[in-house]
């Protein structure tokens, strides 16, 4: 089996004078007081990825074409761009948005509820239900006209790309599997205790990527992003580490696993992830809640489903965290921006902005909607990336 993960927002708390016991912390004020972002590299993605790419069908589902032959997997497309004399290909999920034919692939929700080793539960059902009852899957007034979130920020990249009916759409559908129950043992988890009364799971994250893959594994859906979702959980280095918070937090990731069963050669490839939902008071900025891990995750999914796209080094001062990397990840140039936008029942999600395929390929003027690098904050990415080295 083959397997590649890309891990988002990670943040470094300092643990020093702050612990209370072995596997409760108790914390003073809020997260910003401790943390500051870094990047984690992913691996490899699966090597099809790279191969030829060529005119073929979903195995499950032979109507709809892929970019990438003999996989059973989402529908996906194939596209490039040129910078310095230098062709950068990508596969994104869905449909070509130049054909006009519009696409819809299911998100696949897992609650994980986690009882930690001081008795505390983390309970998910609720706010995966609220997840699925997000403006990811409902419908909004955006620059792009109506439609969900992601297909906003999809339609806004490929605004001069799609037929001049601009019909084409990226439309997700969710569904939400029965809960699954994780008691985390001692050495892989702890509780940070807050002077609000909040607490927070902190759970080890190879620990948990490995019980991902696992759980994963039991609800096969290969035309389908299973995304396992977590309340007020995040990710670090925790065990045998004598401080367990050095390279806390994760708020969540997406990742691919390929297998080929049988003698047809088709290759299985599930295309999944994490996100956590965070209640407010955590972070003083109101915007690191709810759904913005989520969003971050399913939108860097839509634009690189495999982990396999490559651009040219960038690197920001709106993220300079990330130091100097090659890799298509739309969410983590701005970290932390969002337009808050209200749900039918009035809740205010806090989905987080993206960059677009034309900051990355450092396309000027931008041929996105209104000349954007950023949606749906539009200014939130004013101008292109910085040209760096990487290490």
């Amino acid at each position: 089996m083959k397997r590649s993960m890309k891990f988002l927002l990670m943040l470094t708390v300092s643990a020093s004078a702050i612990f209370a016991g072995p596997r409760v912390i108790q914390m003073e004020g809020t997260l910003d007081d401790f943390v500051k972002l870094r990047y984690t590299s992913p691996k490899a993605g699966p090597s099809f990825a790279a191969a030829a790419i060529g005119a073929a069908s979903n195995a499950s589902d032979p109507a709809i074409p892929n970019a990438i032959p003999g996989i059973n997997s989402i529908s996906n497309f194939a596209g490039s761009f040129q910078y310095q004399g230098k062709t950068y290909p990508y596969i994104m999920a869905g449909t070509n948005p130049a054909t006009g034919q519009s696409s819809k692939i299911t998100v696949n929700f897992i609650p994980l509820t986690l009882e930690m080793g001081d008795g505390s539960f983390f309970e998910s059902v609720d706010t995966t239900y609220h997840m699925a009852d997000s403006p990811l899957f409902n419908s909004n007034t955006y620059a792009t006209g109506d439609g969900q979130f992601i297909d906003a920020e999809q339609r806004a990249q490929f605004w001069n790309t799609m037929p001049a009916d601009r019909n084409w759409h990226f439309l997700l559908d969710s569904m939400v599997s029965p809960e699954e129950i994780l008691k985390v043992p001692d050495d892989y988890g702890l509780v940070i205790k807050f002077r609000s009364g909040q607490k927070l799971a902190v759970v080890d994250t190879n620990y948990f990527a490995y019980v991902l893959e696992s759980i994963v594994a039991k609800h096969p859906n290969y035309n389908a992003l299973v995304m396992a979702t977590t309340h007020n959980m995040v990710l670090s280095d925790v065990a045998g580490q004598a401080d367990p918070l050095a390279n806390c937090c994760i708020l969540g990731f997406h990742s691919a696993t390929s297998e080929t069963h049988g003698t047809d050669g088709i290759e299985n490839v599930q295309t999944y992830g994490f996100g956590s939902w965070l209640d407010q008071g955590f972070f003083r900025s109101p915007n690191i809640a709810d759904i913005h891990g989520l969003s971050h995750e399913i939108a860097e999914w839509a634009n690189d489903p495999f982990i396999n796209n490559v651009v040219p080094p960038w690197t920001t001062a709106t993220a300079g965290q990330y130091g100097c990397t090659t890799l298509l990840e739309t969410g983590d140039p701005i970290v932390g921006f969002s337009i808050p936008i209200a749900g039918y029942d009035g809740f205010l999600f806090h989905p987080q902005d993206e960059a677009l395929l034309q900051w990355f390929a450092r396309t000027s003027p931008s041929n996105a909607i209104h000349g954007a690098y950023s949606f749906p904050d539009e200014r939130a990415l004013p101008g292109l990336p910085l040209n760096c080295t990487p290490k």
